[in-house]
C-alpha cells in the first residue's frame, strides 16, 4: 500500500535527517542547498507563494527538472537518489522548488558531458573533412548530431546560468 503521507510532512523528515546526520556522503554545501530546497518547498505549500524558478518534478513515474515551465533536456536521476537518500519521495503530480546551488549541481555534470561530446563529434567532423574518401552519409549524420547537441547544450548553459545567479541572490525574507 502506498505511503499517504502529505508532502509537507515528508519534506518536514527530510530537513530533520538532514540535521541528524546530513545527506550521507555529499558535500555540505549540497546538503546546505537541499536543506534551502526543501525549506523553500515548505514555505510555498504552507503560504500558498510562487514557484521556484527551478523544480523538480515526478510526471507519468518520471523525475523532470523544469526550468520555470520548460522540462530540461537531462536525466534528474542523480537528484531523485539524493532525495531518496533523506527518505523525501516525490508521487506523482508533485513539485519539488530547488534552490540555484541545487539546481546548478544537477545541470553541471551534464553541460560538461556535452561540452566533452561536441568536442569529439567537431574533431570527427574535421578528419572527416579532410578525408580524400570522404563519407558525404556519415558527415550528414555526424553535423545534425552535432545541431542536437549545440542545441541541449545552449538550453543547459542558459539554465546553469540562471541557476548561479539565483544560488548567489540573498534569500527571501519569511512571511
Amino acid at each position: 500500500m502506498p505511503d499517504s503521507t502529505p508532502l509537507a510532512v515528508r519534506l518536514r523528515k527530510g530537513l530533520v535527517r538532514i540535521d541528524a546526520d546530513g545527506a550521507a556522503g555529499e558535500d555540505p554545501r549540497v546538503r546546505d542547498d537541499l536543506r534551502r530546497s526543501l525549506e523553500r518547498t515548505l514555505a510555498r505549500l504552507e503560504a500558498g507563494g510562487e514557484s521556484a524558478p527551478f523544480s523538480l518534478r515526478l510526471t507519468g513515474g518520471t523525475s523532470l527538472l523544469y526550468h520555470g515551465t520548460d522540462a530540461l533536456p537531462l536525466e534528474a536521476s542523480r537528484l531523485s537518489r539524493l532525495l531518496s537518500s533523506m527518505d523525501v519521495e516525490l508521487r506523482s503530480g508533485e513539485a519539488l522548488d530547488l534552490d540555484g546551488g541545487l539546481a546548478a549541481w544537477a545541470i553541471r555534470p551534464e553541460v560538461t558531458l556535452i561540452d566533452t561530446n561536441l568536442r569529439h563529434l567537431e574533431d570527427s567532423i574535421r578528419t572527416m573533412k579532410l578525408s580524400r574518401d570522404r563519407d558525404h552519409a556519415a558527415s550528414q549524420t555526424a553535423e545534425t548530431s552535432k545541431v542536437r547537441l549545440r542545441s541541449r547544450f545552449t538550453r543547459l548553459v542558459g539554465a546553469l546560468q540562471a541557476a548561479q545567479r539565483d544560488a548567489e541572490a540573498p534569500p527571501a525574507p519569511a512571511p
